[in-house]
This record gives structure tokens, C-alpha cells and sequence, in this order.
């Protein structure tokens, strides 16, 4: 909103409690990434009047410009919940360490990339980087996770566990598939099942989010560790157009009959669920983050959501060498449990599942 006020007495009033609102109110939101509301002028007001409108608005605004000795303009911006930026995530959020360092970008190669160059630079844990459109994303085993611009939550989190053993990096890859899931359940009331190793999906087995996990050692402790996330929320794949490279098309064409989003789950726009579900994961993987650090391990909520439970399965490994069995669920460091046709249990560290007919 505009307001127009003349008088000096009433402009170094509203000057000062422009000047104590401001701050706070900078550290919510900036004109780059707001909507304006509404608009209006008001001209001869009292100053009390003024005063009272910005007291009984229910969300934060932040004051612009502009003073002149005789007259002067407060802009006021309320924020959109359409929009993402640092100071809309940390806005009131709960937490003491994740999301209390944020980076937010338009455009970016790889979040994981970033990153990993940040944490290289001592940045501190539960920094986390993220952005509206990702051109060079990276999934599991080198694969390219690529989203229009604002269509998807894409985001990365630091973490230096090093309380943690290097082959126990799989829990935080749990960790925030937990609290992603949660997040997802909190505010839409789907309930998204789990893959192994890294993937949310939906019952019909159809990709929601992926995760990519990267870390570095310092000798033989861990130094960081780094989750990175994608989760497809507004965007509709059967509409994706027909590509005439054949390359692009398979990509495409695979997107088509493998992927899903929230907005294709739930039937209607989702554009406002991307800021109140990164917020509602940083609150998750706080919690779930605190209650790893004094024994409360994953694996058996992971387990409760895991797709494929006893049903026949194929892991292929990278060098393309198969094993089969049942799925009979993870252990604490995250493996994955096959049981196999003799009735022995094999423990199973990498690989792609594909679920067979019975």
C-alpha cells in the first residue's frame, strides 16, 4: 500500500517508527521478491491512523522509500507465498540451526555444486542453498535432474556430523527423506511412500523427489556432508512438448510415464506450497537431526514407508551385476535387505531397484 502524508511533525513520527520497523522488516522480505498487494493513496492522515493500519496487518510488510521536507511515501509490500527467498524461509522458523543461513538464487548450475564450494570455505552447518531453476542438476549415478523455473523445490543442506562414521552418511540421506515425506503429509495429506535408496515416489511407484548425498572426508573422519534435494511440485509431465531430438525425447518420454508432481497428485495449482514445505522440512530435519545425535535412528520409519516390501526385486548394480529377492527392509546404516530364494538375507549398499511381478 502507497500512503501519501504531508507535514514534517508527522513525517519524523512515522520516520522513527519506520526506522525500527524497518530492519526487522528487511530481514522478511525485499521488493525483488514481493508481489504488491494493493495499491492506494491517502492523503492528510493522521499519523495514528497510519500507525494503527500497520499494526493490525496479520503479516509483516517492509518499508520503502522516499522523504522529502514536506511530504513523503511508505510502500508497503505484503509478501507472496508464491515467491521464495531467504528472508520468506527464515521469516518466524522455529529452528536454531537448519535454515538460519540461507542462500537463495534464481538460477543456478547445481545447488549441490555451490555448495560444496561453500562448505570447502568453512561455511557453517544447516546452511542451505537453493534456487527456482537448476540448469546443470545432478541425480544419482550422474543422471541429469533438470525443472522449469519454479516449478520444483530445489535445495541443499549442509551438515558436519562428525560424530558420524563415513559408511553412516546413508542416515542423513534417510533423515531427509523423513522429514520431506512429513512435510509433504503436514500440508497436503498425501502419503508418499519411499524407494531405495533415494527417491520419494507415489503408490504407483511414479518419482516425486530425488536425492543425491556427497560428501568429504577429513583423513577418516567426516569434514561435510551434503543432501541435496528435488521435489516436483507445479508442473504437469503429460504436457511436456515433443522434442524432434531423439535423445531429448527419450528424456522426455520417460518423464511422461515415470515421474509425478504434487500439483498431478493433488489436481489443482501448487505454487504456494513451495515455501511452507521448505520451511516445514527444516523444521523436520532439525528435530529428526537432534534425536540421530542421541541415538534415535531411522531405519525403521524408513522401513514403514519403503515401496516393494516383500514383494520380488532386482537390484542391479552399477557394473551391471544382479541380485534377487524380497525386500525385507533396511538397516541402520541404510542398506537395503534382500532376502533371496534359500531364505538367506543378503545386505545390499548400491544399486537401482526394479520391482518384478510377482
Amino acid at each position: 500500500m502507497r500512503i501519501k502524508l504531508f507535514g514534517n511533525k508527522g513525517v519524523q513520527k512515522l520516520l522513527a517508527f519506520a526506522g525500527d520497523k524497518h530492519a526487522k522488516a528487511r530481514s522478511f522480505c525485499t521488493p525483488q521478491t514481493s508481489n504488491l498487494s494493493f495499491y492506494a493513496i491517502i492523503s492528510y492522515c493522521r499519523t495514528g491512523l497510519i500507525l494503527r493500519f500497520i499494526n493490525s496487518c496479520k503479516q509483516p510488510i517492509i518499508v520503502l522509500k522516499t522523504v522529502t521536507l514536506s511530504e513523503f511515501y511508505l510502500d508497503f509490500f505484503m509478501p507472496s507465498t508464491t515467491i521464495l527467498s531467504a528472508a520468506s524461509i527464515r521469516h518466524n522458523l522455529s529452528t536454531k540451526i537448519f535454515g538460519q543461513n540461507i542462500i537463495h538464487t534464481a538460477q543456478t548450475g547445481s545447488t549441490n555444486s555451490d555448495l560444496k564450494t561453500l562448505a570447502g570455505q568453512n561455511a557453517p552447518e544447516g546452511l542451505l542453498c537453493l534456487t527456482d531453476e537448476q540448469i546443470t542438476g545432478r541425480g544419482r549415478l550422474g543422471r541429469q535432474w533438470q525443472a522449469p523455473a519454479q516449478s520444483s523445490v530445489l535445495m541443499s543442506l549442509l551438515f558436519r556430523p562428525t560424530w558420524l562414521k563415513p559408511n553412516q552418511t546413508q542416515r542423513l540421506t534417510m533423515l531427509c527423506a523423513l522429514a520431506l515425506v512429513e512435510a509433504i503429509e503436514q500440508l497436503t495429506a498425501l502419503t508418499v511412500k519411499l524407494k531405495w535408496p533415494n527417491d520419494l515416489v507415489w503408490h504407483d511407484g511414479k518419482k516425486l523427489a530425488g536425492i543425491l548425498t556427497e560428501f568429504e572426508l577429513n583423513g577418516s573422519d567426516l569434514n561435510w556432508v551434503i543432501v541435496g534435494m528435488g521435489l516436483n511440485v507445479n508442473l504437469d509431465f503429460s504436457t511436456l512438448p515433443t522434442s524432434t531430438e531423439p535423445t531429448e525425447q527419450a528424456t522426455i518420454e520417460s518423464l511422461r510415464q515415470n515421474a509425478t508432481s504434487l500439483s498431478m497428485l493433488l489436481g489443482h495449482d501448487t505454487a504456494d506450497l513451495r515455501l511452507p514445505l521448505v520451511r516445514q522440512f527444516l523444521i523436520n530435519i532439525e528435530q529428526r537431526y537432534r534425536g540421530l545425535q542421541i541415538g534415535q535412528l531411522p531405519h525403521q520409519a524408513w522401513t514403514e514407508r519403503l515401496i516393494g516390501i516383500g514383494k520380488p526385486t532386482t537390484v542391479t548394480a552399477m557394473d551391471g551385476q544382479q541380485q534377487h529377492g524380497l525386500i525385507s527392509g533396511v538397516n541402520a546404516d541404510g542398506a537395503l535387505l534382500l532376502r533371496q530364494a534359500d531364505g538367506t538375507e543378503v545386505t545390499v549398499w548400491a544399486g537401482d531397484v526394479t520391482l518384478r511381478q510377482s
